[in-house]
């Protein structure tokens, strides 16, 4: 499963969002690689954006729904009589 890093978009120092380097890339008109480079060296997009890499990752999962999981766990409580 493929993981993805977020990015944290700062114009003048006011953040414009959280995205991912494709989201970016499409956006602003930029490539991936240097949504990347921006935000390992710190330096500005254009003079002007910042990009920073947000601690969270998005991980595309092929695992069942979460309301899947969560209405067994349900079901299991309830047969147990709790």
């Amino acid at each position: 499963m493929a993981a993805r890093k977020i990015f944290a978009v700062y114009d003048g120092g006011k953040e414009e969002g959280e995205f991912t380097s494709r989201e970016i890339a499409d956006h602003w008109g930029n490539r991936q690689e240097t949504v990347t480079a921006c935000a390992d060296t710190g330096k500005l997009y254009k003079g002007r954006y910042l990009f920073e890499t947000v601690d969270e990752v998005i991980r595309k999962t092929r695992s069942e729904p979460l309301w899947k999981k969560w209405d067994a766990a349900r079901l299991k409580i309830l047969e147990a009589g709790r």
